[in-house]
């Protein structure tokens, strides 16, 4: 199993362009669908990794926390409306989502859920107080309350910064191994009786 990993998570050198990051992505979800899921999951989950939704309220409104699965850690997340959009927030926790990433400001995201449909998706990083309690942000254009069922919801493409310089093969690398750092996927079979709630409070049906 750790070559197994390692193999897929060093992915192809042949990195010239976002498809090859794509297939990249793919190859650490299917490693992570493979590997044994109590390496990945917190305490508390299901045997076979899971972790379902739990519903809250923030500042009035409903609320569907979970955590997310990056290869060996969990992230604390949550699920509701911001601005009429389905927002995704992933609390960088202890200050472990890549330095790169922290610069990012609206840029176009891809994310592919359980039946692999591709959805459009913008991310943010939102600098907490410290450098401990920052929050990853994605909205994402429609997203479905089954969206994280069997395979679950993934990271699928991210782009760089406005200011980042991707001429070279090198640069390349470099934020395909930053992405690859932060490969997520989100595992619950509970989202089609807590989800509705919250896509219901952006006038998503």
């Amino acid at each position: 199993m750790a070559l197994t990993m390692r193999a897929a998570l060093m992915g192809t050198l042949e990195l010239t362009g976002r498809s090859a990051l794509r297939r990249r992505l793919k190859a650490i979800m299917v490693a992570l669908l493979m590997a044994p899921a109590l390496l990945f999951a917190p305490p508390g989950a299901q045997a076979d990794g899971r972790i379902g939704f739990r519903v809250g309220e923030v500042d009035g409104t409903p609320v569907a926390r979970v955590d997310v699965l990056l290869k060996t850690k969990t992230y604390p997340g949550m699920l509701r409306c911001l601005d009429q959009s389905v927002a995704l927030y992933i609390i960088d926790r202890d200050g472990a989502i890549p330095s790169p990433l922290r610069s990012l400001k609206d840029r176009p995201a891809e994310l592919q859920d359980t039946k692999q449909r591709t959805l459009k998706a913008s991310a943010t990083y939102v600098p907490g107080k410290t450098e401990k309690d920052g929050v990853m942000l994605f909205k994402v254009e429609d997203l479905k309350a089954s969206s994280f069922a069997g395979t679950g919801l993934m990271l699928w493409d991210l782009a760089p910064p406005d200011s980042a310089d991707l001429n070279a093969t090198a640069d390349k690398i470099i934020w395909a191994d930053t992405v690859t750092a932060f490969t997520f996927v989100i595992r619950a079979d509970n989202g089609e009786q807590v989800l509705p709630a919250v896509l219901k409070s952006c006038g998503v049906s």
